[in-house]
């Protein structure tokens, strides 16, 4: 269940990428965005995965 349309991603602090929740998503997706969630290249994700209760 979606709640929002829009989305901001931050990367170290700083405004990676802004845009829709569907742009984000999708194979042509931020970069910074796609490293994150595993879809960079050779499969990456990032190591630095904050987990916080909700």
């Amino acid at each position: 269940h979606r709640i929002g349309q829009d989305m901001v991603f931050l990367d170290n602090g700083t405004v990676a990428a802004t845009g829709t929740v569907a742009d984000f998503f999708t194979k042509a997706g931020p970069e910074a965005f796609r490293r994150y969630i595993g879809a960079g290249p050779f499969g990456q994700g990032s190591r630095d995965v904050a987990r916080k209760r909700t």
